[in-house]
């Protein structure tokens, strides 16, 4: 009898918080579920953008599989809008797998030239807040010559706006950002540009 009661009073419970949902709050969470379901199914495809933009506004446990499945695509790609698109969320939402995994795209040789600078631009704006990376300049500085040392950024009259992640970045993240940008501009195997897009961050 106790356990009928204790159950009863949890769903009582439970529909008394959803009843207290404000309207914006019921909406949210539908149309998280749709924009979750779009980018998982990848239809229909003529939702496809409006998903991947709203999926920004809904929780980070709901947002990180779905960040990271896009990450994966874009370590394969050249395409610069899916890159930036996929990996500058690592910068807005402060989680530490996401950090993780722009950590290793920057160091992965398997990864495109264009995913591995753009991940070195990321970690950029990980590490301090207060910078703006700039493309053009990360692309700049891999024509530069190689002994040229300078920041590829501009300064923010405020630091930029982030969420909190499920995971917190690690204690040591700015000394793994600079020794994967010391490892990788220091080592005359890797491409030309990727060597550039780590001076930027030493």
């Amino acid at each position: 009898m106790k356990h009928i009661i204790a159950v009863l009073a949890a769903a009582t419970l439970a529909t008394m918080v959803h009843a207290q949902a404000s309207p914006y709050e019921v909406r949210r969470q539908s149309h998280c579920s749709l924009a979750e379901q779009v980018v998982r199914t990848g239809h229909p495809e003529t939702k496809a953008e409006w998903a991947w933009q709203y999926i920004g506004l809904c929780p980070a446990e709901q947002q990180i599989p779905l960040a990271l499945q896009r990450m994966q695509e874009a370590r394969r790609s050249t395409d610069l809008a899916l890159i930036s698109a996929a990996l500058m969320r690592a910068s807005t939402l402060r989680d530490g797998t996401l950090f993780r995994e722009v950590l290793q795209i920057a160091g992965d040789r398997q990864a495109t030239t264009p995913a591995r600078m753009y991940a070195f631009l990321v970690l950029d704006a990980i590490s301090d807040r207060t910078r703006h990376p700039r493309w053009e300049l990360y692309v700049r500085m891999g024509q530069l010559d190689e002994r040229t040392r300078g920041l590829c950024s501009s300064n923010r009259s405020h630091p930029a706006v982030s969420d909190p992640g499920a995971t917190p970045l690690p204690d040591e993240y700015r000394s793994l950002i600079f020794a994967l940008a010391v490892r990788v501009e220091s080592d005359p195997t890797e491409p030309r540009e990727v060597r550039g897009a780590a001076r930027c961050l030493v």
